[in-house]
């Protein structure tokens, strides 16, 4: 328990700490952004992650502040990943062309984030307003 507790409230923790621990802890109740949003959480590499078979890992590879047209490509990869939670969060994720955005509009579990994407093209937007 000493690894989450670090990861709560400790700023200086090594990096491999939160994100070790992010792989099995959910969060924190007094700081709810962590362990990603721990200030030594790393960002670079998480790349590395798009083919972890833990879907809590490849949930981090489109936090990597990689190049846009390499992230683009990323977030239409993760958008048919298996898992709900990572297909959600490609949905949402800004650098997914628009075009694969409407197209998980009518996925199951994937419609809400992809409507929140701020890369939805205003028709559409539009259209979804009007009803």
């Amino acid at each position: 328990m000493v690894r989450p507790f670090l990861t709560e409230s400790c700023a200086d923790a090594p990096a491999e700490t939160p994100l070790d621990v992010w792989g099995w802890w959910s969060g924190s109740f007094t700081f709810p952004d962590r362990p990603r949003g721990h200030p030594d959480f790393p960002r670079a590499g998480l790349r590395r992650y798009t083919d972890d078979p833990r879907p809590r890992y490849r949930l981090l590879a489109l936090d990597d502040p990689g190049a846009p047209t390499a992230l683009a490509a990323l977030a239409v990869r993760l958008a048919a990943d298996p898992d709900p939670a990572v297909r959600a969060r490609a949905a949402g994720d800004p650098p997914l062309p628009s075009a694969a955005t409407v197209t998980l509009l009518r996925a199951p579990g994937s419609a809400a984030d992809a409507a929140r994407n701020p890369a939805l093209p205003l028709p559409v937007v539009l259209r979804m307003a009007a009803g």
